[in-house]
């Protein structure tokens, strides 16, 4: 992501930009103002590219706006991981959800504890996360 600074010929604004392996630059996005999270972008093998900003989730995919998904999150506390089959984790302040790569909330939990990471699934489809004072597992 880019931040482009205000200056006299342009307004202030964030570039999602690809780069190929090679080096190259590929497509970009314009964020526009967005009021982005720490969380750096997480991206699947097929291109598709999961951003966090505000209290949403945005979805691109070859440098397009494919959708963006409401959380109950506050900006900056929030966490994402990338499944293999592109659907998307994320701890968000207390809740956690699992989010199609379609977009759809496939699950919604909420926590009793503030989570603090991103969540990590293991290879029987248990998340964990960790909260301010304790770790969770979601089956």
């Amino acid at each position: 992501v880019e931040h482009q600074e205000y200056r006299e010929d342009r307004e202030e604004r964030f570039i999602l930009k690809m780069i190929r392996r090679n080096g190259s630059p590929g497509w970009e996005a314009s964020l526009g103002r967005a009021a982005l999270t720490g969380q750096p972008p997480a991206s699947h093998p097929d291109g598709t590219v999961y951003i966090m900003e505000k209290n949403r989730l945005l979805c691109f995919k070859e440098g397009k706006e494919i959708w963006n998904h409401g959380l109950f999150a506050e900006p900056g506390k929030a966490w994402i991981t990338v499944l293999k089959d592109g659907s998307a984790l994320v701890a968000a302040g207390v809740f956690f959800y699992h989010i199609s790569r379609q977009g759809k909330e496939l699950c919604k939990v909420q926590l009793d504890d503030s989570v603090t990471c991103r969540p990590v699934m293991d290879e029987s489809g248990r998340v964990y996360m960790a909260g301010v004072r304790k770790i969770f597992c979601i089956q």
